[in-house]
This record gives C-alpha cells, sequence and structure tokens, in this order.
C-alpha cells in the first residue's frame, strides 16, 4: 500500500497537498504512514488526518 509514493519528500508534500484540499477518500492512504519509519512522514501523516474529513465527503 505505501508504494503509491517512495521517496519522503515527494509523499510529505503530497501527503500536505491532500490535507490543504480536504480532499475526501484518502485516509485509507494516509493512515499507513503513520507507522513510518521517517519520523518526519509520521508528523505529517498526523497532520494530514486531522485536516481530512472523517467520513470521506467534501467538506464545504
Amino acid at each position: 500500500m505505501r508504494t503509491w509514493i517512495t521517496h519522503p519528500h515527494t509523499r510529505n508534500f503530497a501527503m500536505d497537498a491532500l490535507g490543504q484540499m480536504k480532499a475526501s477518500g484518502v485516509r485509507n492512504l494516509i493512515e499507513p504512514f503513520l507507522d513510518d519509519p521517517d519520523r518526519y512522514t509520521r508528523t505529517q501523516a498526523a497532520k494530514t488526518l486531522a485536516k481530512l474529513p472523517t467520513d470521506d465527503t467534501a467538506t464545504e
């Protein structure tokens, strides 16, 4: 599941973008990064999840 983005800087940037967009339907892609070996990636995953809708519906 983590193979969608392999380089740490790229996946951190992508997670940040998804969080800024409040993208729906991506929580399941972000959650595995909470256990990533890279500390910054774990932090970014938590920050992103906090910004995402919890019920997978877009927010206005």
